[in-house]
Formats: C-alpha cells, sequence, structure tokens
C-alpha cells in the first residue's frame, strides 16, 4: 500500500468508510490494514472505526482480528456505543465463538434490533434452535424491543431450515401483528426452504409483489420434495408473468425435469 499522509481521525474514518463501503474481500483487506496503519501513526479508533474494522474481519471470519481489536474498543470507551457492539458480535458469530457471543451481548449496556437480529440469526446459524428460541422470546415478552423489517428479515434469513420452523412461524405471527407485509417474500423463503410448501404457496399466493427470488424458491421446494410437475408449472407461472429466471431458478427448474423425466422440457 502507498503512504497515506492522512491528519486526524475524520481523514481515517472517511478513508476506512470509503473501501468499507464495496463490501469485497480486497477491499475488506485494505480496511484492516488501514487500521493497523492508523494505530502505528498513534491515532486511536473511535465508534465510527470499529464497526467498519469488525464487518471486515466478519467477511474473512478472522475472530483473532475481533479479540484482538475488542480490547481496544474497551479502553477506548467505545464498547458502550450499541453499534460498536453490534458490528463485534456479528462478527463472533459469524466466525462461530458462541462463548464469546454470549459473553458480550450479556454485557452489552444498550440493545437494538440488530443486536437481536444478529444474536437469534447466530444462533440459528450454528444450529442451535433452543438457544434461538430462547433469545426471541427474550427480545419479545422482556425487551419489549420494537419490530421492524430489518429484523425480521434478518432472523428470517437465519431459520430457515426445518428445525427451526417453529421459530419461523413465531416470527411471522410477529411480523403480522405489527403489520409488516413488506416481509412476505422472506417468509415464502422461510417455509419453501423449511419443507412447509403448504405454507410457502398460502403466503405466495397473497403476495402483491413478486420477485425472481421468490419464485424460484418455490420452484426449487418443489423440486427437493420430488413433486416436480408443480415446479414445472410455478416456472411457466414465472414465464407469463413475464419475471425472468435466474440460474438459481434453472437449477430448480432441471431437477424438476429430471424428476418427472420431462428431458424434452429441460433442453
Amino acid at each position: 500500500m502507498a503512504k497515506i499522509e492522512v491528519k486526524d481521525i475524520v481523514s481515517w474514518n472517511d478513508l476506512i468508510n470509503g473501501y468499507s463501503q464495496l463490501g469485497t474481500p480486497k477491499s475488506s483487506s485494505l480496511v484492516m490494514k488501514l487500521f493497523k496503519l492508523m494505530r502505528k501513526e498513534n491515532t486511536f479508533p473511535d465508534a465510527h472505526t470499529f464497526p467498519r474494522f469488525f464487518s471486515a474481519a466478519s467477511i474473512f471470519m478472522d475472530p483473532f482480528c475481533g479479540q484482538q481489536a475488542h480490547p481496544l474498543a474497551i479502553k477506548t470507551t467505545c464498547c458502550s456505543d450499541v453499534f460498536v457492539n453490534s458490528s463485534l458480535l456479528n462478527t463472533y458469530c459469524k466466525c462461530g465463538l458462541i462463548c464469546d457471543v454470549c459473553k458480550l451481548f450479556d454485557r452489552m449496556p444498550e440493545r437494538n434490533s440488530i443486536s437481536w437480529a444478529t444474536m437469534i440469526s447466530g444462533y440459528a446459524m450454528h444450529r442451535f434452535a433452543g438457544y434461538a428460541l430462547e433469545v426471541f422470546r427474550m427480545m419479545t415478552w422482556l425487551e419489549k424491543e420494537d419490530v421492524n423489517e430489518f429484523m425480521v428479515t434478518s432472523v428470517l434469513s437465519g431459520v430457515t431450515l426445518p428445525e427451526f420452523i417453529d421459530i419461523g412461524k413465531q416470527i411471522h405471527c410477529l411480523a403480522v401483528k405489527n403489520g409488516l407485509l413488506s416481509v412476505g417474500n422472506a417468509v415464502v423463503t422461510l417455509y419453501a426452504k423449511c419443507g412447509s410448501l403448504a405454507y410457502a404457496l398460502q403466503m405466495f399466493e397473497l403476495l402483491s409483489e413478486k420477485n425472481s427470488i421468490t419464485w424460484s424458491v418455490m420452484i426449487t421446494g418443489y423440486a427437493l420434495c420430488s413433486d416436480g410437475e408443480k415446479a414445472l408449472k410455478m416456472f411457466s407461472d414465472m414465464h407469463f408473468s413475464g419475471m425472468r429466471p435466474s440460474e438459481f431458478t434453472l437449477v430448480g427448474l432441471f431437477n424438476a425435469c429430471s424428476d418427472v423425466g420431462a428431458t424434452v422440457e429441460g433442453k
């Protein structure tokens, strides 16, 4: 990396934020290098710096970087910031450091929708269904956390396995109760991936706007359940709706064709 002359923390943050927003492995690597370079220049990171650094560490699933920077966040009193804690929580979750996740979450002086969603989807990611459900109940019953679209879609994306269907149903009910109709596509994806295609179809038909992912999930869901005819019918409906299929759609379609022996349609 070329020599960079940066005067203060604001300049460092502008530079780090610019690379962080790209969200690629290469840009994330540069974020981590800039963070270390900043420390060599005796500039202390602040509450704007740490979330970018932890986000970069989570892309590489590098727990060591997160664990190294955590004491520095405490030293600079940034660990009182909910966004700093939530970003570190996400890094620990992605790296599978469940013990560190629990300790950090318990010590957080403040939690927001990102913290709760990260905690629930993190447990689900590592197949701790009981813990995920416990945190969900704590969030809704004890903390009375406001439920929003980001929280619901984040949690639903993390519980798309058959063993988490009960959690998914409760979150679906919570979304309906709070009038979050915009999460319908995420709900369809949940039920389809969990194999509950009757629920998925019911929600699918209620959607006023369907995207390519929703159609693809339904087609793949039917194919995985060895119901090739319904998958082909769904693809036909998708075609007539004017929605273009993606690569993911075509994979599901080919599986459906092989299931019913429709080699001509597959070609």
